[in-house]
């Protein structure tokens, strides 16, 4: 909203030239553009000590995002900025917040994943100088700028890979490198990457990046034989943390040992995930529990009302499922919304519940705790499933 200033310097210019109030709003558009920008910047720069592994290369992104803006704040007549220059404002500014938003997922991860997913902040800060760069040359070309445009020298991809390396050989990196069970998940991140990138060869491990090659060597190396059988034997579906964003905020059920929360997948798929607590790793019980869902799972998945399977983690410091998001809820909240013909719409759902049971018993399946509240809804013709059949115990096997 514009401030009585801003607002005033409008409607003058209006009543000179009509529509030239737009022209001089723009101005003081950029002016709040770039302040939110150095606001941004001066967090990050805060931040930046936080995240060990990445400290240097963020004071010499934040450097040089903070020389851009300068050079706008250098711009003449700012009132004649073309369409195209403010678009590459906004963009600038899009990507700033961006890569803002994958610094403060650093700060929530220990040493060794600062350092396994390194490219999510290397293509975030490519992507912020490529946009940078074509701003730059656009006010120079389009716009009169007081004093000289040349920036020293913008950091590179191999610039920062050697400051990985030298950390990777520090005393904390390699502290952490001896834990079994950071063994176990880093070795387990790098092989599911080197599966999505489709870059596996003879070994499990393959991986086209030089910094995750030498860190799952020495990773390698100093695990036992336990460790290397259970990263060289990953189910399909296993998934590592980098695949689903989940909304911590967002709390759509609960469990005796576990919460369920909203998620979105890297494509935008929404899903729900459900979350154990830490005592589920450290129990031998809760992890065969966890492993024979996950077994009966994945058999069930071509059945009809069988909520969709995405994948698992157990390596992680709290185990976690990816799971269909079933946007209408369970069958209980579902039946007490406004509006919903309750006679006609648990008929439907329990008619398709009751066939999924049918068929599981078939199949030597038993569901061990089926109830209102294990039923969960989804949208959409012949789209109602029995949510409970994957996440509630299943108690019989085929």
């Amino acid at each position: 909203m514009m401030d009585m200033m801003q607002t005033a310097a409008v409607a003058t210019a209006n009543a000179v030239l009509p529509g030239s109030g737009i022209i001089v709003n723009s101005a003081f558009e950029l002016g709040k553009v770039c302040s939110e920008i150095a606001e941004l910047l001066t967090g990050m720069q805060e931040t930046a000590s936080s995240i060990k592994t990445q400290c240097a290369n963020i004071e010499k992104d934040v450097a040089y995002f903070r020389w851009v803006l300068e050079v706008l704040g250098r711009v003449q007549h700012k009132n004649k900025l073309t369409t195209e220059l403010q678009k590459l404002i906004t963009r600038f500014e899009t990507e700033v917040k961006g890569y803002d938003r994958v610094m403060k997922k650093f700060l929530e991860q220990n040493i060794l994943k600062q350092l396994v997913f390194h490219n999510d902040l290397d293509e975030a800060s490519a992507s912020v100088k490529e946009t940078a760069g074509q701003l730059v040359q656009c006010v120079t070309t389009e716009c009169a700028i007081n004093g000289s445009v040349t920036y020293g020298h913008v950091d590179q991809f191999d610039e920062r890979a050697n400051r990985y390396m030298k950390f990777i050989d520090s005393p904390e990196v390699m502290k952490a490198m001896s834990d079994s069970d950071n063994q176990k998940e880093i070795l387990a991140i790098i092989a599911r990457m080197g599966r999505r990138n489709e870059a596996m060869m003879q070994s499990p491990l393959e991986t086209n990046d030089v910094v995750l090659n030498v860190m799952k060597e020495k990773l390698w190396a100093s695990s036992s034989r336990a460790v290397q059988d259970d990263v060289k034997n990953l189910p399909d579906w296993y998934i590592t943390e980098d695949e689903v964003e989940i909304d911590m905020s967002t709390i759509i059920g609960f469990g005796g040992d576990a919460k369920i929360y909203k998620g979105v997948m890297e494509d935008g798929t929404p899903v729900a995930v459900k979350v154990f607590n830490a005592n589920v790793r450290k129990s031998e019980e809760a992890k065969l529990k966890f492993f024979n869902t996950m077994k009966l799972w994945v058999r069930l998945g071509h059945f009809n009302n069988v909520c969709r399977l995405y994948g698992a983690c157990y390596f992680t410091a709290t185990p976690f499922i990816v799971m269909e998001y079933c946007e209408l809820g369970s069958l209980d909240s579902f039946l007490r919304q406004e509006g919903v013909n309750r006679c006609r719409s648990s008929i439907e759902i329990l008619t398709q519940a009751a066939r999924a049971i049918i068929k599981m018993h078939s199949k030597g399946f038993v569901h061990g705790d089926l109830k209102c509240d294990n039923i969960l809804v989804t949208s959409g013709a012949n789209r109602k499933r029995n949510f409970a059949i994957l996440t509630a115990a299943l108690t019989g096997a085929h």
